[in-house]
């Protein structure tokens, strides 16, 4: 098919249906991971248009002022990284004005902090999963104070692993 609106489109929507992320799905944050998700292909889409623009008009391909922006790395969507400090009160002794030695009371940058904001942290989700992984969910009853009398693991038995 040629590479245009109609084809970015559906690509958008077999993503959504070969990549889904529903509530509650690990790692968290599913709307967001969704929709970077679909912006890395359309931003992928423009990119690419940008390349051959010569065989395709922009009006051609769908494609609007705001759309070419989407790969515009001076444009108005541009920003410079962010940057940020944390100011802390030193405590002095009121008797020799010297620096007190104890933390009581004083802020303390956390130790993963740095990592954190540089993006250089793992996380438990960065993680690979060694071979033969054992997993489990918690069922909760639908009906309060209910007593369970029976429970059919077939469903679960029939699962590979």
């Amino acid at each position: 098919q040629p590479w245009n609106r109609v084809t970015i489109g559906l690509a958008l929507d077999a993503l959504r249906q070969d990549a889904p992320l529903a509530p509650g799905s690990p790692g968290g944050m599913c709307e967001f991971r969704a929709s970077l998700m679909k912006a890395f292909l359309f931003k992928l889409y423009v990119a690419s248009w940008k390349d051959d623009a010569s065989t395709m008009p922009a009006a051609a391909s769908g494609l609007d002022a705001a759309d070419l922006s989407a790969d515009d790395a001076t444009g108005p969507n541009r920003r410079e990284p962010s940057t940020s400090a944390q100011y802390h009160r030193l405590q002095r002794d009121s008797g020799t004005n010297a620096i007190s030695s104890t933390a009581l009371g004083q802020e303390l940058t956390h130790a993963s902090a740095e990592m954190q904001t540089t993006g250089e942290a793992h996380y438990i989700d960065d993680i690979p999963l060694p071979p033969n992984t054992g997993h489990a969910a918690l069922v909760l009853s639908t009906k309060a104070r209910a007593i369970v009398k029976a429970v059919d693991a077939a469903p679960a038995l029939s699962m590979d692993g």
